[in-house]
């Protein structure tokens, strides 16, 4: 579903694979992957200031993050648990402050302390309808100004926020 590189080792490379978990491989050989988290796994993450801090995900929005460079995985999507969300739930980094993650379920949350805790910053942002299929599907921040983060949903909302979050436009026309 996803990938991502450590980027101080960029020969360990990390995916996350339909029913095969979250996999990875520390010398970017073809034959050595490894399991680091069960299920279907989604999104991948791996800190790129600190490559012992990785992010996995499986299906529906369960969210682990390692501090040990993917020895041991630790619940850290608890308040979320309870929203609508999709299939691969997406997950992404703050460009210049790794600490800073964003998450998408029918609403955008964040974090500020590498997932210890979050906050909703936006309504929700679909059509309103309690179906999978209304869920955020994708979310970006400008590496240009991160300050622009963008969603789009499953069921074709595009919204932006210019404002880390803090307000959010809808651009879907």
């Amino acid at each position: 579903y996803a990938i991502d590189i450590d980027y101080q080792n960029p020969e360990r490379i990390y995916g996350g694979t339909q029913d095969n978990n979250t996999i990875r491989t520390l010398t970017g050989g073809t034959s050595d992957w490894e399991p680091i988290l069960g299920g279907d796994g989604m999104y991948t993450l791996v800190d790129y200031t600190d490559p012992e801090t990785i992010y996995a995900e499986y299906q529906w929005g369960n969210l682990y993050r390692s501090d040990d460079g993917g020895l041991s995985m630790n619940y850290i999507s608890g308040p979320m648990a309870g929203d609508r969300v999709n299939w691969s739930a997406p997950l992404i980094m703050h460009p210049v402050n790794p600490a800073t993650l964003y998450f998408g379920t029918y609403r955008v949350w964040k974090s500020a302390d590498r997932g210890n805790s979050w906050q909703p910053v936006s309504s929700d942002l679909t059509a309103g309808i309690n179906q999978y299929f209304y869920t955020i599907t994708t979310l970006a921040v400008s590496n240009v100004d991160p300050a622009i983060v963008i969603a789009g949903t499953g069921d074709g909302k595009v919204h932006v926020s210019t404002n880390d979050g803090q307000s959010w436009q809808d651009i879907s026309n």
